[in-house]
């Protein structure tokens, strides 16, 4: 369900504007997409040694790539396939896997770069929860065709943090919540090379 962001404003890069009319979408078969999407969640087990068990539906409830710029241009161009899986541990903290498969080539890679716009945005609301950037986390090179990742202090006094990664035309969001960026970036250090290793080129 997508939900309402209140006083995110910021506005993607002009640099990252969409490409030309004469990139055309393709049209995968959709149980070869389906199965696509479903080989690149993480396995339970990667995620096991840092005590994260999976979990029912998405903490947060976002139906969006990034806290903020909740909007993208590349949005139209998602396929409707996707998958969403979450882990929770004991003390509260979660892991947040997002499959995103796009029609447009080059859209995956378009929308990494567009995320980049959440460096500038305000401290933004959703779920009676007030977000604010700290600012870009430094995660290893996933070998991936562009990644980003960034971290939100909310007002609980938790983080959230995102990492963004695509190869080819799969897009995959990782984010986590806890109680430090050191956490996310300990946690991505695991997830993220399991999640790039199970996308397609």
């Amino acid at each position: 369900m997508l939900l309402a962001l209140v006083g995110c404003t910021a506005q993607a890069p002009a640099a990252a504007s969409p490409p030309s009319s004469t990139t055309t979408e393709v049209k995968p078969d959709p149980a070869a997409l389906q199965a696509q999407v479903t080989a690149a969640r993480i396995p339970d087990d990667e995620l096991a040694p840092l005590g994260f068990q999976p979990k029912g539906s998405d903490p947060e409830g976002m139906g969006f790539v990034v806290i903020c710029p909740q909007e993208l241009a590349t949005d139209g161009a998602m396929a409707t396939v996707q998958e969403t899986h979450y882990w929770g541990t004991a003390k509260g903290a979660a892991v947040v896997q997002t499959i995103i498969p796009y029609r447009r080539p080059g859209a995956a890679e378009e929308t990494v770069d567009l995320a980049r716009a959440s460096l500038d945005c305000p401290p933004s609301e959703l779920n009676a929860e007030t977000y604010t950037p700290v600012g870009e986390l430094t995660v290893v090179d996933l070998h991936a065709d562009a990644q980003f990742a960034m971290c939100f202090h909310k007002s609980d006094d938790t983080y959230l943090c995102q990492l963004v990664l695509n190869k080819g035309d799969m897009l995959v969001v990782l984010t986590h919540i806890g109680r430090t960026e050191v956490s996310a970036a300990l946690a991505f250090a695991i997830v993220g090379p399991a999640a790039a290793a199970r996308l397609s080129a």
